[in-house]
């Protein structure tokens, strides 16, 4: 299947699908786990959803010009959101997260509803993210620099 070239519009929609995976999974939900907020679940869900468009907004259009540093960027939160997947699970209780990964149906192609089944070794052989390869901008990331 040929990959269509994106418009502006789409692209648009691309940069906040990553600005909003950034800002929840780097602020919003480590704030609301520390602060231990009742909205914890709905932005990890809403997170989890995110992560879904911007697959299927990968799977559609050419990764080149603009896009592509999006799409870098989206690795690099991955490598993020498996480091902080213990977190994640803390925050969005495993028989809630499996129940709703059933009640939606999620392939295994979406490894990101699978946080509690995968082991950080499967999802790098999987290329679902490059770990090793991103241990530095996780660092930064962390440390709430721009990579």
């Amino acid at each position: 299947m040929r990959r269509k070239k994106i418009s502006k519009r789409a692209l648009d929609w691309v940069k906040r699908r990553v600005h909003e995976y950034d800002v929840t999974l780097t602020k919003i939900i480590p704030r609301d786990i520390e602060r231990g907020s009742d909205t914890v679940r709905e932005e990890i869900f809403h997170l989890m959803f995110n992560r879904e468009c911007l697959h299927n907004d990968f799977q559609k259009y050419d990764v080149v010009g603009e896009l592509f540093p999006l799409w870098q960027r989206m690795q690099k939160l991955d490598a993020l959101l498996v480091v902080r997947r213990e977190m994640i699970l803390t925050g969005y209780p495993v028989e809630y997260y499996r129940s709703q990964r059933e009640r939606l149906k999620m392939p295994k192609a979406y490894w990101w509803w699978y946080l509690d089944e995968l082991e950080k070794e499967h999802l790098d052989k999987a290329g679902a993210v490059e770990a090793k390869k991103s241990i530095a901008q996780v660092s930064a990331l962390e440390e709430g620099n721009a990579v």
